[in-house]
């Protein structure tokens, strides 16, 4: 069969990483097969439906990945990397999902931390509910399970007890070497 990819893939040993879809702000484990610099193929417990935007996290590489699913069979999806693909950062362009996901809210040295529950999500922004919103620094790193590192973000406002923080996404323009390694 003639291979119709822009860039080949390279075979892997399965390697873990975090799946974001970025439309319902949910998050799960899989297994990296195959990568390119245009694509991989994973596998998941659950197949995400296509034309899903997603971002990925490799445990080796601290930006995130954007992508789209293009293909599934099974338990396997097939992901397009999407290199331009920037969240747009008006809050009001974008639907919220109502969330109710456990997070731990610190200062970006780490110094300062707090449980939070995030509980409405868009790709761009989110609501905490914390105790006391205006014990929050300006600028924020927020870490939940599904994520193997923090996102960071910036408050925008504090009432009653939640805060609205703008996120701050890590995304990488282009493949990076150490995906390889």
């Amino acid at each position: 069969m003639l291979e119709q990819r822009g860039s080949p893939r390279i075979p892997t040993s399965p390697f873990p990483v975090s799946v974001l879809d970025r439309t319902n702000l949910c998050s799960v484990r899989a297994k990296v097969r195959n990568i390119s610099k245009s694509g991989c193929r994973l596998e998941l417990l659950k197949a995400l439906p296509l034309s899903t935007d997603i971002s990925l996290q490799f445990d080796n590489f601290e930006q995130m990945l954007n992508g789209r699913i293009a293909w599934r069979k099974d338990r396997a999806i097939g992901v397009n990397f999407v290199w331009d693909a920037q969240p747009a950062n008006d809050k009001r362009k974008e639907k919220r999902v109502d969330v109710k996901i456990k997070a731990i809210v610190s200062d970006r040295d780490i110094t300062w931390r707090q449980d939070a529950l995030i509980t409405n999500a868009s790709q761009s922004g989110c609501r905490l509910q914390i105790p006391d919103p205006h014990t929050l620094p300006d600028e924020v790193c927020i870490k939940i399970a599904a994520l193997n590192r923090p996102v960071k973000g910036v408050i925008v406002w504090r009432r009653g007890q939640s805060a609205g923080v703008r996120l701050e996404w890590n995304y990488a323009k282009q493949m990076p070497d150490q995906v390889f390694l």
